[in-house]
């Protein structure tokens, strides 16, 4: 084994098997963005959106899409890791 190289059973940050997302609400038009005089598009958002979920049922994630939150307009872009566990197997971290 290489020097700091994980064991060969050990998890990677990258081993995702399940994804979360949120639908985009019609309020995401109104949400953050570096250029106020560019407004995107709902429709726009939407397919981009699907595309990204469509991509990570392609990688092979199982994705559950939560409902649109119309007061939270960035509320589709949270992310990050997770560590869950079932009551018959331990989280792996």
């Amino acid at each position: 084994m290489k020097p700091n190289a994980a064991p060969p059973d050990a998890m990677s940050v990258f081993d995702f098997t399940h994804a979360i997302v949120r639908e985009p609400g019609r309020s995401v038009v109104d949400g953050l963005r570096d250029d106020p005089g560019a407004a995107p598009r709902y429709d726009g958002v939407l397919a981009e959106h699907r595309a990204h979920v469509a991509a990570l049922r392609e990688a092979g994630l199982a994705v559950d899409v939560l409902p649109p939150l119309e007061a939270f307009p960035d509320s589709v872009f949270v992310e990050g890791p997770a560590p869950a566990r079932s009551r018959s197997r331990p989280a792996r971290c």
